[in-house]
């Protein structure tokens, strides 16, 4: 039996009308269960739709009354929700409808008391697990949800956490967003899910976004305060194009947006986008893949959640798939980890444009015939051979007893750009930093302004070693957390203060000097406790880079 829309109200219903039927599964179907769904024989039988429960202080709170006490494992992160439902009617979620199109929220008391009860429970029995899940499709769109930032702040004073917060923030009301953001000291950044830029795009998925010229302040506003800020877009929309595709992810980051979420169109069971009619309509071709990390063995047989996702469309091609796909990894590595900040600032001064410099990285990479072009080469084979034909087929492929043995070790079966991100930081770093050098040298030094130093190269190779000190990587967590040094020609740290002047005369040393590079104190603690919560070894690391924050991998010029 199948419970359509909120199944927590309805539990107990089927439940007890079970067990008044002693547990006979025919006699239940006839029981009349409002918003259900069953089979009986050859038939379908459908109940009625309840409307949208909103008194959500009904359902009982699975953290206050310690039925969730044992997932505590120190591996597992805890997910709280606040509110349910969403405005917004975008056809590729389900919460697009109007079922859901009212929001109801949990008393807030209740949502803080859950806050504390999970932050004293972390400090018990697994402190070093630093992150947290808000489920809510719109945080921070609500004033309630200041009151609750206020509340995280406080936690986070007293016991240390939550260090890193995994949500979507409000599409409205940035204002307070702002407030919200300011509130959790870091740990939540601005997500502005846009999905796409292009206006005919939008008008097919029934979307709205902010205006771009108001993003665009209110982003310049919280860089300008050290607030990180972040966009989502997804590939294979109903009339993208890979060009308007790729135009998309070049406004965002010519605005300054500093990380980007590129995802692929899933086709989820109960939205607008799902049904037929849209697939007709766009010409959906379609593909299935493992939803990452989502499978398991419960009573003897192997479960594994498949998710449809669109691999071509009346507009797009595979092929372009493909080439999208690429982007979103260069743009993974190169831009939106902030890991070449300086270097994209100084080509900006001398009058380079971001995404000329991401241009000039995909032409590195698509020649590289090293250690990258091996990595980019992997990475396009892993994104083919995820996808399967039928639902039937993935499900037989990771069933056989080799391969499932591959996904319980973690070789395979999690997301790809995740997974490579974390090749990319911790066990290819030097190699990722000399392509990334090599190609912005050249912009540079063929297309830069002509009041260029004429020891350009020798300040640029200095550069190349002082990104490459201050992030921090390697095979082992030893090496991951440990100083490191390098000699210097030029000051590039006063150089960096200065606002990545052009005149590099000013800075250049009398004599090398030795520069030494270290993670702060909090830095080394949090890639020290998520490394001992989700291990050394690819699976943890791609975990590690995932719930840690960006400023916690950066070493300090001391």
């Amino acid at each position: 039996m199948y419970v359509v829309g909120e199944g927590d109200f309805l539990a107990m219903e089927v439940v007890s009308r079970f067990l008044d039927v002693n547990k006979s599964i025919s006699r239940l179907v006839n029981c009349g269960i409002p918003s259900s769904l069953c089979r009986s024989g050859d038939d379908i039988v459908r109940q009625p739709l309840l409307k949208k429960e909103f008194e959500l202080e009904k359902i009982p709170s699975p953290w206050l009354n310690g039925v969730q006490d044992h997932f505590f494992d120190g591996k597992l992160i805890p997910m709280i929700e606040t509110n349910r439902g969403c405005p917004f009617r975008c056809t590729f979620c389900v919460q697009g409808t109007d079922y859901y199109s009212r929001v109801a929220h949990f008393e807030e008391d209740q949502v803080k008391e859950e806050l504390t009860y999970i932050a004293r429970r972390l400090l018990k029995v697994c402190p070093q697990m630093g992150a947290l899940m808000v489920a809510d499709p719109n945080f921070g769109m609500y004033k309630r949800d200041v009151d609750i930032s206020v509340h995280i702040g406080t936690l986070q004073k007293k016991y240390n956490w939550p260090t890193f917060i995994d949500c979507s923030t409000g599409k409205n009301a940035p204002e307070l967003v702002i407030k919200v953001l300011e509130n959790t000291n870091g740990a939540l950044s601005m997500l502005h899910a846009v999905q796409s830029v292009d206006e005919n795009v939008l008008k097919s998925i029934k979307r709205s976004n902010i205006k771009l010229d108001t993003y665009k302040t209110v982003t310049e506003y919280l860089s300008a305060n050290g607030v990180h800020t972040s966009s989502q877009t997804i590939l294979g929309l109903p009339k993208e194009t890979l060009q308007t595709h790729l135009t998309g992810l070049a406004s965002l980051v010519d605005q300054g947006i500093k990380s980007l979420q590129n995802f692929q169109l899933m086709l989820l069971k109960g939205s607008e986008m799902e049904s037929q009619d849209s697939r007709n309509e766009f010409k959906f071709k379609t593909k299935f893949r493992l939803s990452p990390r989502c499978f398991g063995t419960y009573d003897g047989e192997a479960i594994f959640d498949i998710e449809e996702i669109v691999v071509s469309t009346e507009s797009l091609s595979f092929d372009d798939y493909i080439c999208a796909r690429n982007y979103h990894l260069a743009y993974m590595v190169f831009w939106s980890q902030g890991w070449f900040d300086d270097l994209f600032s100084f080509a900006q001064n001398v009058g380079i444009k971001n995404v000329a410099c991401v241009e000039a990285v995909m032409k590195e990479m698509n020649s590289d015939d090293g250690a990258i072009g091996r990595f980019m080469k992997g990475f396009v084979e892993e994104t083919k051979g995820e996808l399967f034909s039928t639902s039937e087929e993935c499900f037989r492929y990771y069933a056989e007893d080799r391969q499932f043995g591959k996904l319980a070790s973690g070789k395979i079966g999690d997301n790809l750009l995740n997974k490579f991100r974390a090749i990319a930081s911790f066990l290819l770093w030097p190699q990722i930093c000399q392509l990334m050098i090599r190609a912005v040298k050249g912009l540079i030094v063929t297309h830069g302004s002509e009041k260029l130093d004429l020891d350009i190269e020798l300040f640029l190779d200095d550069l190349y070693r002082y990104i490459e000190s201050r992030h921090a990587c390697g095979w082992t967590l030893d090496e991951i957390i440990s100083p490191v040094s390098c000699e210097l020609q030029y000051d590039i740290p006063r150089w960096v203060a200065c606002g990545y002047q052009k005149i590099l005369t000013p800075y250049k040393l009398e004599k090398p000097k030795t520069f030494l590079f270290k993670l702060s104190e909090n830095g080394a603690k949090e890639i020290r406790d998520s490394i001992e919560t989700w291990s050394a070894d690819l699976q943890g690391l791609t975990r590690v880079a995932r719930y840690i924050k960006l400023t916690s991998q950066v070493r300090q010029c001391v």
